[in-house]
């Protein structure tokens, strides 16, 4: 599985050592990777920042897979205030598996995503 997220900055909230800011964010599409791994992309978070990233990634995602339906992103001014998260799941044998993006925060420059993982049965 895998969501693709639309980010921009907003609240701010103060811990004890750190400033953590609490990113707005637009679930943009969700999906499934059938290729059992052969795009080579690995669970994790990847942070898009510009369209030729994005491009790249499309292109990996659609080697194996249908291509995606649509471009989420087709206008290279879209990176000149939004990045694009895409989040994605290990690779697992069945169906059945699904998550979503609970918070976004940032700290220290660095962004952290909260997933909550879900099974259908």
């Amino acid at each position: 599985s895998s969501v693709f997220t639309s980010c921009g900055t907003n609240d701010v909230k103060h811990t004890e050592n750190t400033v953590s800011k609490k990113i707005d964010y637009l679930p943009v599409k969700d999906g499934v990777l059938h290729g059992a791994g052969e795009e080579g992309i690995s669970q994790g978070v990847v942070g898009i920042l510009n369209i030729e990233d994005y491009n790249e990634l499309r292109n990996k995602m659609n080697s194996v897979n249908e291509e995606l339906e649509e471009d989420i992103i087709s206008d290279e001014r879209f990176f000149n205030e939004e990045m694009l998260i895409f989040v994605f799941d290990k690779v697992r044998g069945t169906g059945g598996y699904t998550f979503e993006v609970e918070e976004i925060t940032e700290n220290n420059e660095v962004l952290q995503v909260k997933v909550i993982s879900k099974t259908s049965w």
